[in-house]
């Protein structure tokens, strides 16, 4: 569930692209506080996932957070919609009503479409840093070296360097000297 400090951190996300629809999450919150719960929990691992994104990658960040207006958008126009035609309103403001909700899931589309092809950016250049890996790692003399090296590194005690792994490139990870055995108890032996 989230919290009110995350609600909050969620509705001022919300108020930067969108203040009139920040105000409604805001009512939506205090006058319907168990269905508000429902919405906010279910939104709850995307809001954590948000907000490692907002620091880690600022521009998928705001096409994320684009996205989601689209999504609270859509879900606004269509309660909307129902709204109008369950009160038998007037059939011009629902047939209006009606074709917001398609602009509204046009645009939701839209976003959704921006961040596939940054996804998609995003794994043609892992992809192209594998490669490239693989063809260093291919030859001969830097197979010799990288075998040699884990080699040297188990039997020494110490971490050995990431090698290429189905992961994609790995950083360098600083060396750490090998761990001495805590006093009466024998490191386990390999047969």
């Amino acid at each position: 569930p989230l919290g009110p400090e995350d609600r909050a951190r969620l509705i001022a996300l919300v108020r930067e692209r969108n203040p009139g629809f920040a105000d409604q999450l805001e009512r939506f919150d205090r006058d319907a506080p168990e269905a508000s719960g429902r919405f906010f929990a279910g939104l709850a691992g995307r809001l954590r996932d948000m907000s490692d994104l907002e620091k880690r990658d600022p521009e998928l960040f705001d096409l994320r957070a684009n996205e989601l207006m689209a999504s609270f958008e859509v879900m606004s126009i269509v309660r909307d919609f129902h709204r109008l035609r369950r009160e038998n309103g007037d059939q011009a403001a629902v047939d209006a009503q009606q074709l917001k909700v398609k602009e509204a899931f046009s645009r939701q589309f839209d976003a959704n479409m921006r961040i596939r092809q940054r996804e998609v950016a995003d794994l043609e250049k892992r992809l192209s840093r594998m490669r490239d890996e693989i063809a260093r790692a291919g030859s001969e003399s830097e197979r010799s070296k990288l075998v040699d090296e884990k080699t040297r590194a188990v039997l020494s005690g110490r971490p050995s360097r990431p090698g290429p792994g189905p992961d994609g490139p790995r950083g360098e990870r600083p060396e750490r000297p090998a761990r001495e055995p805590e006093k009466g108890r024998e490191p386990p032996r390999t047969p």
